[in-house]
C-alpha cells in the first residue's frame, strides 16, 4: 500500500485493543499517526505496544488534546515481548517485530491457546506460510523473518479470528504477498479497516 496519514479515534474507556493495528502502520513507516484519545496509561494494550515499539526506535508522542502521535522506527533491535498482561497488543507488537527488526521473541502467550481459536498455533502455521520459521511453546513464540526476501504469495487461513486476519495484514504491508481467506472476521475490531487499506 501507499504511504497512510490517518486519524482514528480511540474508545472512550481507552481500550486501544483496535487501535493498536493504526500504530503497527505508522510504526512499520506507513504515514503517521494521530491516536485519539490515546494514552500511555490506557487500560489493555496501548502500554505494552508502546514498550515495545519504543524498544525498536518509533517515536510517539503526546499532544495538547490529550491525543497520541506516531511515526515509523528509526532502528530496530529484537524485541522480548511480554504478553501475560495485555495479549492481544503483544500478538500486534510480535507481527511489527517482524516487519521491522525481522525476528521476535514472545513469552506469556498461554492465553492466546484459549481466544477464538489456538493463536498460538495458528499464528505458527501461518507464518509459516508466509517465509517465517516461527516455533512455538505452549506459552511462548519465537519468529525469525525470511519473509523480506520471497516474492511468493501465501494463501493463509483466518479461522475466522480477527486477530489472525489483521496480523496477517500486517505482514501484506510489510512486502509479503499475503492471501487470506475469510477477512471479513475484521469487523468485529475494526469494521472499516480493509476498506482504509485498500484506499490508501
Amino acid at each position: 500500500p501507499a504511504a497512510l496519514d490517518g486519524e482514528y479515534p480511540g474508545s472512550t474507556d481507552y481500550d486501544m485493543t483496535s487501535a493498536s493495528y493504526p500504530t503497527a502502520l505508522g510504526c512499520m513507516g506507513m504515514g503517521m499517526w494521530r491516536i485519539f484519545c490515546g494514552a500511555d496509561h490506557a487500560s489493555q494494550s496501548d502500554a505494552t505496544m508502546a514498550d515495545a515499539m519504543y524498544s525498536m526506535g518509533c517515536a510517539m508522542w503526546q499532544c495538547r488534546d490529550g491525543n497520541t502521535m506516531w511515526r515509523a522506527a528509526r532502528h530496530a533491535p529484537t524485541p522480548r515481548l511480554l504478553c501475560c498482561s495485555a495479549p492481544d497488543g503483544a500478538m500486534t507488537a510480535l507481527t511489527v517485530s517482524l516487519a521491522l527488526a525481522g525476528a521476535s521473541d514472545a513469552v506469556g502467550v498461554l492465553s492466546w491457546r484459549y481466544k477464538e481459536t489456538d493463536r498460538v498455533l495458528a499464528m505458527a502455521l501461518e507464518l509459516r506460510r508466509m517465509g517465517v520459521a516461527a516455533d512455538c511453546g505452549m506459552g511462548s513464540m519465537a519468529c525469525l523473518s525470511c519473509s523480506l526476501t520471497w516474492h511468493g504469495r501465501a494463501d493463509v487461513s483466518t479461522y475466522r479470528d480477527h486477530r489472525i486476519a489483521m496480523c496477517c495484514s500486517l505482514m501484506h504491508a510489510a512486502g509479503c504477498g499475503v492471501r487470506a481467506s475469510g477477512p471479513q472476521c475484521v469487523c468485529k475490531t475494526y469494521p472499516d479497516y480493509l476498506h482504509e487499506c485498500a484506499g490508501a
